[in-house]
C-alpha cells in the first residue's frame, strides 16, 4: 500500500498462546496498529513426564523425527533435561520455519522443511515423505494432535510412534469484560492459528460474542481452518500465505487501509 503504517487505526485480536504472541504483536504495533492479546490456547507440559522422557530416549531406534511445532521442540528439550541430542543417523523434519529455527538453536542442522505453506499437507508432499515403507517415524507433538500426518505415513508403509510432549488447554476467561472493552474501543480483525484455537475462540465467545465476531474479518493460516471458520458463520475469512508472523502481518496489511474501522467501533 506504500505506507510504513499500513495498520494505522486498526485493532487486531491476537489469539496465539501468550508466550508466542510477542512477534506478531510487535509487527502489528510497528505497523501502526493495536494488538489485542487474547490467547485461546494455553500450553502446558504433559502430566506423565516420565513416560514422555522414556519415549524420547528411544529416538536412536527411529529413522525420522518429525517436530510439528515450536512447542514440540521446546517441551521435548525440557523432557530431555534441556539437551536435545539427536543421533546422527536420525533424519529430522520440521513443520515450518519457526520450528526449524527452534531446532537449529538446539544445534540440529540439515532439517527437512516444506516450502510455501507450513502445514501437514505440505510436509506430506515432500519427496522425502513419499517412499517411507519400512521406515520408523517418531512424531513429536502435543496430546491429541491432528491424525493426518501419522495416518498417511502409516498408509505409506511407515512404522509411526508419537512423543506427545505438551498439552493444549482452553483458558478460563471472563468474556463479558472483554466484550465490553472491544465494543468500546473497536476490533477490526481476529486471528486464528489452528483449528483448536478457533474452536476455543468460538466456545469462549459464546452465542453473544459470536454475534459480533462473525462480522469481523478473520485471518487464518490454512484452507482447513478457513473451512472451519466459514462453517462457524464467519463472513469474511482471509487466508494468510502461511503461519509465520510476517505472513499474517502481510495478510493484515493487504486487508486494511488507515480509514477502515471494525464492527465493534461506533465511530
Amino acid at each position: 500500500m506504500g505506507t510504513s503504517k499500513p495498520l494505522a487505526g486498526v485493532s487486531v485480536m491476537v489469539t496465539r498462546p501468550a508466550h508466542q504472541a510477542a512477534g506478531l504483536c510487535h509487527l502489528i504495533e510497528k505497523g501502526g496498529g493495536t494488538a489485542l492479546r487474547f490467547p485461546t490456547l494455553e500450553i502446558e507440559p504433559p502430566k506423565d513426564l516420565d513416560h514422555v522422557s522414556k519415549v524420547l530416549r528411544s529416538m536412536d531406534q527411529v529413522d525420522w523425527l518429525v517436530f510439528v511445532s515450536v512447542n514440540a521442540v521446546y517441551y521435548a528439550q525440557k523432557a530431555c533435561d534441556n539437551r536435545l541430542n539427536i543421533p546422527r543417523h536420525v533424519k529430522v523434519a520440521a513443520m515450518g520455519r519457526a520450528t526449524e529455527r527452534a531446532l537449529f538453536d538446539c544445534g540440529i542442522k540439515g532439517i527437512v522443511v516444506p516450502e510455501g505453506r507450513y502445514d501437514t499437507e505440505a510436509l506430506l508432499g515432500l519427496a522425502e515423505m513419499g517412499h517411507v515403507a519400512g521406515l520408523r517415524f517418531l512424531i513429536v507433538r502435543g496430546q491429541g494432535g491432528r491424525p493426518l500426518l501419522g495416518d498417511t505415513l502409516t498408509q505409506r508403509g511407515a512404522d509411526v510412534g508419537y512423543a506427545e510432549v505438551y498439552r493444549r488447554c482452553c483458558p478460563s476467561v471472563d468474556i463479558e469484560s472483554h466484550l465490553e472493552q472491544w465494543q468500546r474501543y473497536g476490533v477490526d480483525a481476529v486471528t486464528a492459528f489452528s483449528g483448536e484455537s478457533l474452536r476455543n475462540l468460538v466456545m469462549i465467545l459464546g452465542r453473544h460474542g459470536m454475534e459480533w465476531a462473525v462480522c469481523v474479518p478473520l485471518i487464518v493460516i490454512s484452507e482447513r481452518v478457513a473451512g472451519q471458520a466459514k462453517a462457524n458463520g464467519f463472513k469474511k475469512v482471509v487466508l494468510a500465505e502461511n503461519a509465520s508472523d510476517s505472513a499474517l502481518f502481510a495478510a493484515l496489511s493487504d486487508l486494511f487501509d488507515p480509514e477502515q474501522h471494525g464492527i465493534f467501533d461506533d465511530r
